[in-house]
């Protein structure tokens, strides 16, 4: 009896491992990875020294990255799980498989290996597997793989700079640091203002140079650049605060704005002009009295 037992407990014990191992293969592929190790922002205006009423300026990321080359190797155990139902059929067709074998090998001796060496072992290992009850056959339909091992070689690294356009990147703009703008640089890393969109409504004396803050993302540092303003720029841009100042002054009439507005378009800050007479034309919507003054004022 105990050792009845032990035979049906050792085999409840292996009936779970029963798996039909078929081989181990392995998979190769190459793939590159990269790592920044440094980055810097650059900003581009349009001159060194800014001459006209519009800033353009450019920003981009100066990335500085490892980019290395890499081959990984994957092993994979491939075997046909167990299962009992199928011994309902691979058994019978295995004896039946089992002397047609034995005539094939026969046959093969007798004619001097006529028959390929290779279908004759495929034959005796599926026959043998079949014939097994506690072996399941080959089946690429049930085949799973199981990773064993996984290896990764480098192949090759090189050192890659590349400047990025700095798309959405906050910016502060700034002709005084106590009255800093906020902008975004477009898809392209670009932004595009007039000065005077930037100016507060009072300077104390003449700008000298615009401030750019960049702020910092990542590994990317906050970038803080000067660009002077020429001495004629400064003048023009001075002026055309005190136009603002006159046009937006409670009380003025429309033919006071009207007669800044020009100056200001004179003084090429034709936007900031624009955006001032829309901001104005909203305020006094109701007032259609004011407006045709104003029309009036505005035409050459």
């Amino acid at each position: 009896m105990p050792r009845r037992l032990l035979a049906i407990v050792a085999s409840a014990a292996l009936l779970p491992a029963c798996v039909n191992h078929v081989r181990y293969s392995s998979d190769a592929f190459e793939t590159k990875a990269q790592e920044i190790v440094h980055v810097a922002t650059v900003v581009e205006p349009a001159g060194l020294v800014l001459t006209s009423p519009g800033v353009d300026l450019e920003l981009y990321a100066d990335e500085t990255a490892i980019v290395r080359k890499l081959r990984t190797r994957v092993r994979f155990d491939e075997y046909t799980p167990y299962k009992s139902g199928y011994e309902l059929w691979e058994v019978p067709v295995g004896a039946v498989c089992l002397p047609v074998l034995f005539v094939a090998r026969v046959v093969d001796l007798a004619g001097f290996g006529l028959m390929p060496d290779k279908s004759l072992d495929e034959l005796a290992g599926w026959t043998f597997s079949a014939l097994n009850p506690l072996l399941n056959t080959e089946s690429h339909s049930r085949l799973r793989r199981k990773e064993v091992s996984r290896e990764t070689e480098e192949l090759d690294s090189r050192v890659r700079r590349e400047l990025k356009p700095l798309a959405g990147a906050a910016v502060l703009l700034s002709l005084d640091a106590r009255a800093a703008k906020s902008f975004t640089t477009d898809a392209r890393g670009r932004i595009r203002v007039e000065l005077l969109a930037i100016a507060p409504e009072t300077l104390p004396g003449r700008p000298r140079a615009l401030r750019v803050w960049v702020e910092g993302e990542g590994q990317r540092e906050r970038q803080v650049v000067e660009l002077p303003i020429s001495r004629a720029l400064a003048t023009r841009l001075v002026q055309a605060m005190e136009s603002r100042t006159r046009a937006s002054a409670p009380g003025a009439s429309p033919e006071a704005i009207g007669r800044s507005l020009a100056e200001l378009d004179a003084l090429g800050f034709a936007s900031s002009a624009l955006t001032l007479e829309t901001e104005l034309r909203a305020r006094e919507s109701a007032n259609l009295a004011w407006i045709a003054r104003l029309e009036s004022a505005l035409r050459p």
